[in-house]
């Protein structure tokens, strides 16, 4: 049977770290390239011949103000 030690918690912390700083980068990452996200994603529905708004049509934004 293992036995836990002190490390084992420093390594469960450091990831909880990580996994939190994941989910407190979205919203400045959204900010500086969402706009540029939507426009690329609506030029390639463009290029492949689908309607432009079917992003927007169902809710998706890349921009910092996420879901309307």
């Amino acid at each position: 049977m293992h036995t836990v030690q002190v490390g084992d918690y420093r390594l469960i912390a450091v990831m909880q770290l990580l996994v939190a700083a994941a989910f407190i980068s979205v919203p400045p990452v959204r900010h500086r390239y969402g706009a540029t996200a939507m426009a690329k994603a609506e030029a390639e529905l463009e290029r492949q011949g689908a309607p432009t708004t079917v992003l927007s049509d169902n809710g998706m934004r890349c921009d910092a103000g996420g879901s309307p």
